[in-house]
């Protein structure tokens, strides 16, 4: 939303294109708003002195940042990643499946060569040793995200890391 910062008579004004959302933001405390549509007020040129700027986000809390990390972190860990570049799927359900066959494996009931589906949907023969690689490479790819949303919690928690681009900025290191 853009806004027009005003002075009338001295003291400070707002005008914005979205009163509700303004006087939402914190930023705005303590200011008059008034509303405006386009470049000036509707009829009137730009005041003098008056300057159009971007309104400024609200700053998240620290608890809304770290809500924000873990759900993040979650996408992030359900969103896949490669095994000898097939593609696996990391949801829960995929992950059951996978300790499932891991289960086979320690039974002796899975025979070395059996299908198994990727994410692609492509089933693709595995060895019992290429089946146990996938878990793993499942695994890391969850530790990973973890490892990261410390990281990600950690800032918040110092205070540098204090926006959402911030907290994506450290988790993208989940899709590598």
């Amino acid at each position: 939303m853009r806004v027009l910062v005003a002075s009338a008579h001295g003291a400070p004004v707002v005008a914005v294109s979205d009163l509700a959302s303004a006087a939402a933001n914190p930023v705005w405390d303590g200011l008059s708003l008034w509303r405006f549509d386009g470049e000036a007020f509707p009829g009137y040129p730009l005041p003098a002195g008056a300057e159009l700027v971007e309104r400024p986000a609200p700053v998240a809390s620290a608890a809304d940042l770290a809500a924000y990390a873990a759900n993040a972190r979650w996408e992030r860990e359900v969103a896949g990643t490669t095994w000898n570049g097939m593609p696996v799927a990391t949801d829960d359900r995929s992950k059951t499946l996978v300790n499932g066959e891991l289960s086979a494996i320690d039974l002796g009931v899975r025979q070395d060569g059996e299908q198994f589906e990727f994410a692609d949907g492509v089933p693709r023969p595995l060895s019992n040793a290429d089946m146990q690689a996938v878990a793993i490479a499942m695994r890391s790819h969850v530790k990973a995200t973890f490892g990261l949303l410390f990281t990600a919690l950690a800032g918040i928690e110092a205070g540098t890391v204090t926006t959402a681009a911030g907290v994506d900025a450290i988790l993208a290191g989940a899709a590598a």
